[in-house]
């Protein structure tokens, strides 16, 4: 897909919703919409921008501009509120393991596999650094699977996953708890996350998401939380445990410069919530 489609698409999407009288949409709804991963969609929406099609009214909120026949009947904030959830709803059941190959997530770039691309190519970098991350994850997932339970390496795989859906080059903290948020476990629980809060943090994610990270895997904070977690689940539970979501999220919140939690910082969770429903969950 050329970058003229990507951006009529875009912006196609942006009026069929103005024509519904929608016209504030937040980040994570246009990258629903229009299948494409953020750095990409990020890039597009910064040349609409500019072009004056769209106004960015935070980081991660955009109102279209552009001029189209509207009806009389304008959309509440809660009919707005209520269609986000049921997009965020839907954009879930795309990574539920039981209905998706973990690992056939790739939707960026344009497919084509021709050698004589320009190496200093932005889009080039983006897609190899993508599928670099993934294979390197995946060798850890494979030589260190033992040490996780099933759970944690569920989790683990959404993780990369959602990289690769994403266009990302590297999985940090932010994407294994955001891939947490899309399981059942002890972990999600303790975040006691409503669906509402959930998509808060998966536009903060999508906000934070940096397509020129060096591709190598994990990043130093997300290598640090897995090892330390399964150094903590032994500690707890014997040489023979295997540590599951619930540690590594501890680990996790320990570290208070790692960007999942700058990303909850920034939605003011109640830390002190968390760490009592976690404790419980680490402890039974």
């Amino acid at each position: 897909m050329t970058d003229i489609q990507s951006k009529n698409n875009v912006l196609s999407a942006f009026m069929r919703q103005a024509q519904n009288g929608v016209r504030i949409w937040n980040v994570f709804d246009v990258m629903y919409e229009t299948d494409l991963p953020y750095p990409a969609l990020k890039e597009l929406l910064d040349s609409l921008e500019k072009s004056g099609d769209v106004v960015c009214r935070d980081v991660k909120t955009y109102e279209y501009t552009g001029a189209v026949e509207r009806g009389d009947v304008t959309p509440s904030e809660k009919d707005f509120a209520d269609g986000k959830r049921e997009i965020f709803s839907r954009y879930l059941e795309e990574f539920k393991p039981d209905n998706c190959d973990l690992f056939n997530l790739t939707d960026c770039g344009d497919g084509d596999d021709d050698d004589d691309e320009d190496e200093n190519d932005v889009d080039t970098y983006v897609i190899r650094g993508v599928e670099q991350c993934a294979g390197a994850c995946r060798e850890f997932l494979d030589k260190n699977g033992i040490e996780f339970d099933e759970q944690l390496t569920n989790v683990l795989s959404l993780a990369i996953s959602a990289a690769e859906r994403f266009g990302s080059p590297y999985i940090g903290t932010e994407h294994i708890l955001y891939a947490m948020l899309l399981t059942d476990s002890p972990a999600k629980t303790s975040l006691g996350f409503t669906a509402d809060r959930q998509l808060e943090y998966t536009a903060e994610f999508l906000s934070e998401l940096c397509s020129m990270k060096k591709a190598g895997g994990f990043t130093e904070n997300a290598s640090e939380a897995i090892s330390e977690a399964v150094q903590y689940a032994k500690e707890i539970n014997g040489e023979c445990a295997c540590a599951g979501a619930e540690h590594l999220l501890f680990k996790i919140l320990s570290d208070s410069e790692c960007s999942a939690v700058k990303i909850l910082s920034r939605m003011q969770v109640a830390f002190a919530e968390i760490y009592k429903r976690l404790a419980k969950a680490v402890n039974s």
